[in-house]
């Protein structure tokens, strides 16, 4: 089983992988964002995936903060934390992708947030590791 921090770069990197359909479908994304704002089926379905989406890095993140691999949060709030800053990112890409590279700044603010919500306990065991590595190396 891995480390709960791990599998959340896993979901990060998923996320980005799933944006290739995007990149295809890029004015057609204007369209979704759009009928999203208005009641209706689009709206509704994305609405039932967002809680879907939620629910699950929510258990994702409970499970990392039982296993003291995470600092203690509300781990819904940290779930929304997650999907605003990938659903933001995306949307200001579909809008200005001239300025919001997806590609370039997603895994950083990632890896930001991962990092932020690391266990002292965590913090210390990785910085041990890299302790023992360089000293290997040098």
């Amino acid at each position: 089983d891995q480390p709960v921090p791990e599998r959340l770069r896993q979901v990060a990197r998923g996320a980005e992988e799933s944006v290739a359909f995007f990149e295809a479908a890029m004015p057609f994304m204007h369209e979704i964002y759009a009928l999203a704002t208005r009641p209706g089926p689009v709206r509704t379905a994305m609405q039932g995936y967002y809680r879907r989406y939620k629910a699950a890095l929510a258990d994702l993140l409970a499970e990392g903060m039982a296993r003291g691999e995470l600092r203690p949060h509300d781990p819904a709030v940290m779930a929304v934390a997650f999907i605003v800053q990938f659903e933001g990112l995306l949307l200001l890409w579909v809008v200005s992708p001239e300025d919001f590279d997806l590609h370039a700044h997603w895994q950083p603010m990632a890896e930001f947030f991962i990092q932020s919500l690391l266990s002292e306990g965590t913090q210390a065991a990785r910085c041990a590791v890299f302790g023992f590595l360089a000293s290997a190396i040098w």
